[in-house]
């Protein structure tokens, strides 16, 4: 049975860099999927991920990275990550993959309209079926959004992400 999951990943107000992180760091810890998998250290399949944005502009180019446990500091939000971040991703948190939303505008978006001077911009991505694994003590995997050209965020919640798993 599928398993759907919604979060509002907090956004820093503000211009995020290019290779900036976006969205999905709380303080020193990835933003937590809970119960994805039905056992500890259990796997499940990420079947599909609609990515919802706010913004005055475009929608932002995103790479969703997913990662099998937390890391440590994140560095700042809107700033591209710290070498210590990166470090202790590739070496602790076990990098499960990623899900590219392309900058898109209102014509390719499937879901454009004008919410207070700024539009939002829902793309979607099915059959992604990638192959997620909690830790050994965990139901959980953790993911971040990194912004691949500079886009401005207006308010925290300005961002929106659904996950469907099996």
């Amino acid at each position: 049975m599928g398993k759907v999951i919604r979060q509002t990943p907090t956004a820093v107000p503000g211009t995020c860099a290019d290779n900036g992180i976006l969205f999905g760091s709380t303080g020193a810890f990835l933003k937590e999927i809970p119960n994805v998998t039905d056992r500890l250290g259990g796997s499940a399949i990420l079947k599909s991920i609609s990515l919802t944005a706010v913004t005055a502009t475009a929608s932002p180019d995103v790479d969703v990275f997913f990662f099998r446990g937390p890391s440590g500091d994140a560095g700042t939000a809107n700033q591209i990550p710290n070498a210590s971040f990166v470090a202790s991703l590739m070496a602790n948190s076990k990098c499960l993959g990623k899900v590219n939303f392309p900058s898109v505008d209102a014509d390719e978006s499937i879901f454009v309209t004008d919410v207070s001077n700024s539009e939002m911009y829902v793309s979607v991505k099915n059959n992604v079926d990638l192959v997620v694994e909690s830790e050994e003590n965990s139901q959980s995997i953790y993911y971040i959004g990194i912004a691949r050209e500079s886009v401005t965020v207006g308010a925290a919640g300005d961002f929106s992400v659904v996950f469907n798993f099996e």
